[in-house]
């Protein structure tokens, strides 16, 4: 058994380099542009408005894909979202006075 470890420990040598190592300029030109591209990263961020609205995504199914596109045809809405605000606007218009002022008291903003 201790000859089969011996076989399989790893020898200074085992394995010749096919190019010697040299480290030259590029390390240095690497590090250069990575510090190039985090300073246009972080400008453009600076530029960019964050919109507080868009937070989640909404995920389903093909069939509701397909009653969902039929719907704001009808209704001349482009955007999902346009769409939502009205089926909610349509919901809390039909609660009754109780609920609407639980709504109410549900969505104001802090």
């Amino acid at each position: 058994m201790s000859s089969k470890l011996n076989r399989l420990e790893r020898l200074a040598g085992n394995i010749e380099p096919k190019q010697k190592y040299t480290a030259s300029k590029t390390l240095k030109a690497n590090l250069e542009e990575i510090e190039k591209n985090l300073k246009n990263k972080e400008e453009a961020e600076k530029g960019k408005e964050k919109i507080n609205n868009q937070k989640n995504t909404l995920k389903y199914g093909d069939d509701v894909r397909i009653k969902l596109e039929a719907q704001k045809q009808i209704e001349g809405v482009k955007f999902d979202y346009k769409f939502l605000e009205l089926l909610l606007d349509r919901n809390a218009g039909n609660f009754s006075p109780r609920d609407r002022a639980k709504y109410n008291i549900l969505i104001e903003e802090d």
